[in-house]
């Protein structure tokens, strides 16, 4: 038996990630429901009735006597008073399977250190299902051979596609188009895709969900992996009390939930990626790359 632990959110193809290939939610019902293996969602906790898998509250759920110590009570805006990280959950479900085959854990957040379990990114493990590396009696597994036959004839088309692509852009350099085309210079694409890119209208929200330092910090911690929780992000120096802890409920993150950048589970306190979390990835990547050229003043805010 193994047993599977998934994140929700650029993990299935509910809300994958983009351009990049997603676990089927079929997948994650059929390795609950119709196999032996234990499953189990501990990323955004809609996946619980999505897959209608256990989740989080499920998992501490059969540890009784540790309840108190990992969820406590439930206050009356929904959220308990604690609530287990991302590597506390899997310890508790390798705690619960003593003698599994494996562990396995699906998530876009780097879990290679957490002892005993096999991580996998969705766009590795989908893959690695279909070349019988995780299970060999799944349905999904592809014939041997199949995989690069799909490969080489995907390789060969664009191969193909390419070289129609240069002798279609093959001029006769007699031919007045080729003249006009010296005269005027080389086309420069690069810049022409850069400053259309600058006024396409996903930017405005992109940057007004930046010009506040605390959404910063979220977004830039979501797009790292070091944010999954509220605790998460109180924890850093930039919030100070309970005040910020009020703005951040009741300002930041529902803007930053209501623009799609982010999913936020009030019942919980989990924050993860949202729908819209591609359009802005590319600015946190850059301002990651390029903090230490960034002076101080760009970088202060709200």
């Amino acid at each position: 038996m193994l047993v599977f632990a998934f994140d929700r959110d650029w993990t299935v193809d509910v809300n994958p990630r983009p351009d990049h290939e997603a676990v089927p939610l079929e997948w994650v019902r059929h390795l609950a429901h119709e196999t032996e293996h234990a499953v189990y969602a501990i990323g955004n906790q809609e996946l619980v009735e999505e897959a209608a898998i256990p989740g989080v509250v499920d998992i501490v759920g059969r540890h009784p006597d540790d309840w108190d110590q990992w969820l406590g009570e439930k206050g009356p805006d929904g959220y308990y008073e604690r609530f287990p990280s991302r590597r506390e959950r899997l310890a508790l479900i390798a705690d619960l399977h003593p003698a599994a085959d494996d562990y396995v854990v699906v998530d876009d957040i780097d879990l290679d250190d957490v002892d005993g379990w096999h991580h996998y990114y969705a766009w590795d493990f989908v893959p690695a299902v279909k070349q019988g590396d995780i299970d060999s009696d799944l349905p999904w597994v592809e014939a041997p051979g199949t995989g690069s036959d799909l490969t080489t004839a995907a390789e060969t088309a664009s191969s193909e596609r390419q070289s129609s692509s240069l002798d279609s852009d093959r001029t006769d350099p007699n031919t007045e188009e080729s003249s006009n085309r010296t005269k005027r210079g080389p086309a420069n694409p690069l810049i022409d895709r850069s400053m259309s890119a600058l006024f396409q209208p996903e930017l405005d929200g992109a940057f007004e969900m930046l010009d506040s330092r605390h959404r910063r910090l979220i977004l830039l911690g979501l797009n790292r992996g070091i944010v999954e929780t509220m605790d998460d992000v109180l924890s850093q120096d930039v919030f100070d009390g309970e005040a910020d802890e009020v703005i951040l409920i009741h300002n930041h993150l529902p803007k930053l939930a209501k623009g799609g950048y982010v999913r936020w589970d009030r019942s919980t306190g989990e924050i993860s990626r949202g729908p819209n979390f591609g359009e802005i990835e590319p600015l946190l990547d850059l301002i990651d790359t390029h903090a230490d050229e960034l002076s101080p003043k760009l970088l202060q805010g709200d």
